[in-house]
């Protein structure tokens, strides 16, 4: 039997996330001795990631900005404390992370090291809070359909949550903005999909 291991992405967070992690593995806090060393200095007041990610506030956590270092850094201290508390465990055949997971799964994989990831998702954090600045991206989440339905329906579903809205650069942050729904029209958007849809809380998400 092969092994794989996944990795989280953005929305999986919580304040106090991995305490009892750290509390009980030597390799998990040095991964945040890392962590804090690497990103030292871009952080208002003087503050650090592991402060942060244990004692919050969440408003400050759940900035994208801030949020995917914090991810990536404590997925990678449960995978240390993983390979500390159980040394025999077998190497996994590959590693995947879902959307910003896949950074976690880099260092898991020896592609990146755990420096490099957390500046590059700090970066990208950034970028993307500048794009979408907080509250004006939203969610909505297709539940309880199989995939033909879903397949034979999606036209209907596209134009009803994105009306008028047309393929953009990625790379253009105006195109960006224009392209999010405002969460306050979500609502109103949703039940005109002639499919099971439902609107997400993103208030922990704050850009979509």
């Amino acid at each position: 039997m092969k092994t794989a291991w996944l990795f989280p992405g953005q929305g999986s967070q919580s304040v106090g996330m991995g305490r009892d992690v750290l509390d009980g593995s030597a390799a998990a806090r040095e991964v945040f001795t890392r962590a804090d060393a690497a990103l030292a200095g871009s952080w208002e007041g003087g503050g650090s990631l592991s402060r942060l990610v244990l004692e919050g506030p969440e408003e400050a956590l759940t900035l994208t900005a801030n949020l995917q270092p914090a991810l990536v850094a404590t997925s990678c201290a449960i995978l240390a404390a993983i390979r500390e508390q159980v040394p025999d465990a077998p190497q996994p055949a590959l590693a995947a992370g879902h959307s910003l997971g896949e950074y976690s799964a880099l260092v898991a994989s020896g592609a990146l090291s755990l420096e490099d990831a957390l500046r590059l998702v700090r970066a990208r954090g950034r970028s993307m809070q500048e794009a979408v600045p907080p509250g004006t991206g939203a969610m909505s989440a297709i539940m309880g359909i199989d995939r033909e339905r879903l397949e034979a329906h999606e036209p209907t579903v596209l134009r009803n949550l994105f009306i008028g809205r047309r393929p953009v650069d990625p790379l253009d942050p105006q195109a960006l903005r224009n392209l999010f729904i405002d969460v306050h029209t979500i609502p109103e958007l949703v039940p005109r999909c002639s499919i099971p849809c439902t609107r997400l809380d993103i208030v922990t998400v704050r850009s979509a």
